[in-house]
């Protein structure tokens, strides 16, 4: 009887497509409406796209994630909130 060895992976699912940095601004008096200008201190960056939130969400599941995306070479911020 032959013996099969039994491979062990190193993620549960692999992340395909963009990732964006979302610019995300809040602590308007009100919204702004068509060609007006409100100001704000309140500024949060963040990742988005599709496969950045896949991604976290399944990490958040315990799930071992692999992702692939285009990165600037010099951004490493995106790969350090990947991380986080």
């Amino acid at each position: 009887m032959a013996v099969q060895s039994v491979a062990t992976k190193t993620w549960d699912v692999a992340v395909a497509g963009e990732i964006f940095a979302d610019l995300v601004f809040s602590g308007f008096e009100c919204w702004p409406g068509p060609g007006e200008e409100h100001f704000t201190d309140q500024y949060v960056r963040e990742l988005g796209g599709g496969s950045a939130i896949t991604a976290s969400a399944l990490a958040y599941l315990d799930r071992k994630i692999a992702i692939f995306a285009i990165a600037g070479e010099k951004d490493t911020w995106i790969r350090d909130r990947l991380g986080d």
